[in-house]
């Protein structure tokens, strides 16, 4: 099968874990026997071809009026308006994608993350004659910024101005054929707005690990005297670190340390270095996954928005590690509390302190939610989650040619 892959981003360019996702996908899809090519962006005015693990990435530059994942860089409110404008139905994008279509001819189109290609590039793929099956992994169709996050709270319903930008990617939405997400929380959230009338609803699919470490070395020693605590991710409010600190401040400092990987708004930043002064908490900027996982007894995951579902709490549980999450999103689909985690409801204060005290009493208990979800991750490869997209794809593709046939 001839599959392109449109993600805004892709590795080594990353913003979160979604560009890892869809790489495995990419290279998972190659290793199957697949003809896989990668449209993306980046931020050079110049186009790169490029082969990483037998896939062909197409990297090309913005049509915009600025990079938007630059985190030093700040626009005025005209210049962020026009710029979500732009970007809900982008016609200069367009010529970008009918080039890369018209070179590699691909039977599938898989989209991802859609920020800065714009939903017009469905229309694009669809006049090509390939079919498409768009997965969710943030919340671009129905919000500019992609979160659904507003004055430090998860918004429940579409404001007013992200009603209005998102009503073309809605009206676009009817080129799409196949719909999946990397949790049924996502899948169920859009169908709730009226989105992909014409388009084959399939069953979520869990994100892949890359392959399955060997169990944390912290594991096999017996648990010392202080838990390490770990976070890895983005730097931002809707993350909760701030809830997380709020928790581990109500025990003992001599109990805990804390590593925070990662990085974020300038900003942010600044606040949680001054509030972690004079804390046991260690900032480590981006580190390799493999360091971090290997160094820490707990992964905490206390997002406020709703997480569509954060590679890290899949990663912890390949690594053995005991998870602590907050029950937003799609996270309560694979981590089950007091059986592979601690599920915390963030809208009682307590529950993140009480889990904390928990796994500083009882750390045998965490390891043990651990392993279980280690075992729950073991089937997650690469190559399965795959050959999950190489059936969807051809679902797709057949519930495509009945769309036609019907017409």
């Amino acid at each position: 099968m001839r599959i392109m892959v449109l993600s805004t981003l892709y590795p080594p360019n990353l913003l979160g874990g979604a560009e890892k996702s869809v790489a495995l996908i990419a290279g998972g899809l190659a290793e199957r026997g697949h003809e896989v090519s990668v449209l993306t962006l980046h931020d050079d005015p110049h186009s790169t071809d490029t082969v990483q693990d037998d896939v062909t990435v197409l990297r090309r530059p913005l049509h915009n009026l600025y990079w938007p994942f630059n985190a030093e860089q700040r626009h005025g409110v005209l210049a962020r308006v026009t710029f979500h404008v732009v970007d809900s139905l982008n016609v200069m994008m367009t010529q970008t994608i009918a080039q890369a279509l018209e070179q590699y001819k691909p039977e599938v189109v898989l989209t991802n993350q859609l920020a800065c290609f714009s939903t017009l590039s469905w229309k694009t793929i669809h006049d090509a004659g390939a079919a498409i099956l768009h997965t969710f992994r943030d919340f671009y169709l129905l919000c500019p910024k992609s979160k659904m996050f507003r004055n430090d709270k998860p918004c429940l319903t579409q404001c007013l101005d992200c009603r209005i930008l998102a009503y073309p990617r809605k009206r676009m939405s009817r080129y799409v054929d196949g719909i999946t997400g990397v949790s049924q929380y996502m899948i169920n959230r859009h169908a709730e707005h009226g989105l992909f009338q014409n388009a084959l609803f399939l069953p979520s699919i869990l994100s892949a690990v890359r392959t399955l470490p060997a169990p944390s070395a912290r594991l096999a020693s017996p648990p010392g005297p202080v838990r390490h605590f770990g976070y890895i991710g983005r730097l931002e409010r809707e993350k909760g670190i701030d809830l997380l600190l709020d928790g581990l401040l109500t025990v003992a400092p001599d109990q805990w340390k804390l590593s925070i990987a990662g990085t974020g708004s300038i900003s942010y930043m600044k606040h949680l270095r001054e509030r972690c002064a004079w804390l046991p908490v260690e900032f480590l900027g981006f580190v390799p996954d493999t360091d971090f996982y290997n160094s820490v007894d707990v992964v905490v995951v206390p997002s406020i928005w709703a997480e569509p579902l954060p590679r890290t709490v899949l990663e912890a549980f390949g690594y053995g590690l005991t998870v602590i999450a907050s029950d937003r999103g799609g996270i309560p689909e694979v981590l089950h509390h007091e059986e592979t985690g601690y599920l915390i409801d963030l809208n009682d204060p307590k529950q993140m302190a009480s889990a904390i005290a928990r796994v500083i009493a009882n750390p045998l208990e965490g390891r043990t939610y651990g392993e279980r979800g280690r075992r729950m991750v073991v089937s997650r490869t690469a190559s399965t989650v795959a050959k999950d997209y190489e059936t969807a794809a051809e679902q797709t593709i057949e519930h495509t040619r009945r769309r036609v046939a019907v017409i």
